[in-house]
């Protein structure tokens, strides 16, 4: 399903959201953090615009269960974008004047999207597909015009990000909260993490899913979300008979990250 970019400007994976483990530069404040192990080398492009493969038949991990942090920061091209040959959304080791970019999505004319990074900063990137051919960066966390991004993972593992801005006409935040209650939605966590439950923060109630489901949402109560589920799915076809029901599913968890998703490309 494509997101509209007309959203995006009205919208203001095992997680490695933990700050305390994320290589970045200084943050916007000065608070002390380590230096990214960056140099001076050239960038390096990485397949897919640094989505990683979700493909459960090559991949261990089947892609569910990933970083998505509060949201994400995209490409809002709007009118002007006709008249430029490409845009890029630039992140920073910190947000000093004398700060060096680490990493930088750029879309050109055509629509293609590329993701690079400094030679050995990544051993795999974390961009993030999050509509129909609309790739992003993921953002953990907000300070004041400053949005702190994964980037991926070093070569030790560890997290990795820095610090980019939204830029009028080119870039744009979006938040899960705004986007994903008008979304068809599935769990996006393990399996014996999902639950339903008859009323927010209450014992968990059952309702069989075995043959497929989807969820659409009614309303939003801070993490918890009321929703119509129904099995089988009936998002891409209407099945002959199917079950369904009104309940509560947590959506989003303690570190913001959100337990849902949905089908960016569609049936």
């Amino acid at each position: 399903m494509r997101v509209p970019r007309f959203v995006l400007p009205l919208l203001s994976a095992l997680t490695l959201a933990c700050g305390t483990g994320d290589r970045a530069g200084s943050a916007p404040d000065g608070d002390p953090a380590p230096e990214p192990s960056v140099g001076s080398g050239p960038f390096v492009a990485f397949p897919a615009a640094g989505v990683a493969s979700s493909n459960p038949d090559t991949v261990p991990d089947p892609g569910i269960v990933r970083e998505r942090g509060i949201g994400v920061l995209g490409f809002d091209p709007g009118p002007q974008l006709a008249g430029r040959i490409a845009d890029s959304i630039e992140v920073w080791a910190d947000s000093t004047p004398a700060a060096a970019v680490i990493a930088r999505m750029v879309l050109d004319t055509t629509g293609v999207f590329r993701f690079e990074a400094r030679e050995g900063l990544l051993e795999r990137p974390g961009a993030l597909d999050y509509g129909y051919q609309e790739v992003g960066l993921v953002v953990l966390e907000r300070r004041g015009e400053w949005l702190r991004v994964f980037l991926g993972n070093g070569a030790d593992g560890a997290g990795v990000s820095g610090w980019s801005r939204a830029r009028e006409r080119v870039s744009a935040l979006t938040l899960w909260e705004d986007l994903l209650p008008g979304l068809p939605l599935f769990f996006a966590v393990p399996p014996d993490s999902m639950g339903f439950h008859a009323v927010a923060d209450g014992p968990e109630v059952q309702f069989p899913i075995g043959d497929g489901y989807i969820m659409r949402s009614l309303t939003v109560d801070g993490d918890w979300m009321r929703v119509r589920v129904v099995s089988p799915s009936d998002y891409c076809a209407t099945p002959a008979a199917l079950r369904e029901d009104t309940l509560w599913i947590r959506w989003r968890g303690a570190s913001g990250n959100p337990r849902v998703w949905f089908h960016t490309r569609g049936c």
